[in-house]
């Protein structure tokens, strides 16, 4: 009897044991699977509250496109959503929290306007706008903006828009206008006096326009103060290309201009001021027979010796080089020290030693596989670069010193080319060949050289600019007068 006692306590103990061992074994699994199932759930919701803050990105932008005052309702899947107003930086925040630790903490990441953040266990994803003008106003160059958020509902959100100073209209003999609007994440840095490049194909537009394009001006936001221009191609059957030089971009907010047209007794020309002082040269190539002209202030204008125009271009038209006897002769150009040269080719071609830029022995050449500026000397370094899977390139050279050359593809520095060892200045009078041959095959397009240091920031967003001008700016609904 007392065997038997004894026989059943000892196995309710082991089943006790076994359950009480099972249990933690549950427990520790559990322990283990609910942090991945929380962080990937904290993850989740995170990504819905990014896009949501990039929605009331697209939204503002809308508003502030809009040519009158106007008012935008967002439906959103946030609750805690919260404006912060701080007076004594000029600064605006909108701002989602929610829960979640996946991120570093105290390290905040920014992308434009927008930003990440986590503090602890709170995560924040917002908007975030500085150097306002007025508390709880954004300042566009001369165009003041009210803009309010109000919280209509759990999961609503408005935004509205009122014109501070309506802008005035440039000359009653226009019957049409347009809002232009820079997309600030189009933009590396502040820039001044920078020239961009304005496409439309907007059927609606060009046949309002007169077939000359005389009638086409730009303004500040402001709409009378008149920015310089230069049409370089037009054909209102089919799309305008025009530089407008704007004294200020902002790389915060978007940057408003107006675009004026519909006027039959329009005259603008084309002016040199559109190039600031510091360019010597700035060839189109887009003529298609006779003299080539710069459209600085210098007439640095080219002569060509056989090369192809009309080829088609990166922007409009081009110049083709067949890699014997065809090149362009231009004034003798020298790159300074802090100076730059620019342009885009046509590399498929490249594939050996070959002057795009040339003069005495000297240039900027290309074989297919590296860069070299070469100033006649010896010690020269040339640089690495495949052409592999590329077409047309934005090249930017900038010069150092006395012997040191930055090179720029697509508006990335590539590295530092050694010119050589004389420490003299590169003098350019060829387009397409150096004196003693080494001729280009290929199209070039947009030549300039500046005697003037460019930022790596005017570099990028130059590029940006050019490569694809219909997504560096918003364009508005068509206002008449």
């Amino acid at each position: 009897m007392n065997i038997k006692n004894k026989k059943g306590q000892s196995e309710v103990i082991s089943y006790v044991i076994i359950i009480f061992i099972v249990a933690i074994i549950v427990s520790i699994i559990i322990t283990q699977i609910n942090p991945v199932i929380s962080k990937s759930k904290s993850k989740q919701n995170f990504q819905t509250s990014k896009t949501q803050i990039e929605l009331i990105e697209k939204t503002i932008k809308e508003v502030m496109l809009e040519p009158t005052s106007s008012s935008k309702s967002i439906r959103l899947d946030l609750e805690n959503l919260f404006l912060n107003v701080d007076s004594d930086l000029n600064k605006i925040e909108i701002f989602h929290i929610m829960s979640g630790d996946y991120y570093e903490n105290e390290i905040k990441i920014k992308e434009g306007n927008k930003f990440t953040y986590r503090e602890n266990q709170k995560l924040f994803s917002g908007l975030e706008f500085e150097d306002i003008n007025i508390v709880n106003k954004l300042f566009i160059q001369n165009k003041t903006l009210d803009l309010y958020f109000t919280k209509t509902s759990r999961n609503t959100l408005e935004i509205t828009t009122d014109v501070i100073e309506d802008s005035k209209w440039y000359d009653e003999e226009y019957s049409y206008r347009t809002k232009l609007l820079i997309d600030a994440n189009k933009v590396y840095g502040d820039l001044e006096n920078f020239p961009v490049l304005i496409k439309i194909n907007d059927s609606d537009i060009l046949e309002k326009i007169k077939e000359d394009g005389s009638d086409l001006v730009f303004t500040l936001p402001d709409g009378e103060t008149k920015l310089y221009r230069e049409i370089e191609y037009i054909d209102t059957s089919d799309e305008i290309l025009v530089w407008v030089n704007i004294p200020y971009i902002d790389d915060e907010f978007g940057t408003l201009i107006y675009m004026y047209f519909g006027n039959s007794l329009g005259d603008e020309e084309n002016t040199t001021k559109t190039w600031n002082k510091d360019y010597v040269l700035v060839q189109h190539l887009n003529e298609t027979s006779g003299t080539i002209y710069d459209s600085t202030k210098y007439d640095n204008d080219a002569t060509n010796y056989s090369a192809t125009s009309g080829a088609t271009g990166q922007i409009g038209k081009a110049y083709f080089f067949n890699g014997s006897l065809s090149y362009l002769t231009i004034p003798s150009t020298t790159i300074e020290e802090n100076g730059t040269v620019s342009l885009w080719m046509d590399i498929s071609n490249a594939t050996s030693t070959q002057y795009f830029l040339g003069g005495p022995g000297q240039g900027i050449r290309y074989n297919g596989t590296s860069f070299l500026v070469f100033n006649g000397g010896s010690e020269w370094v040339a640089l690495n670069w495949n052409k592999t899977g590329y077409t047309w390139i934005n090249l930017y050279i900038k010069r150092i010193n006395a012997n040191d050359y930055k090179i720029y593809v697509n508006g990335t520095e590539i590295g530092n080319s050694i010119a050589g060892n004389t420490g003299t200045d590169i003098s350019l009078n060829l387009i397409g060949k150096r004196s003693d041959g080494y001729y280009f095959n290929g199209s070039l397009d947009e030549i300039k050289i500046s005697n003037k240091s460019k930022s790596e920031e005017w570099i990028k967003t130059e590029y940006i600019n050019q490569n694809n001008p219909l997504e560096f700016y918003g364009v508005g609904e068509i206002e008449t007068n």
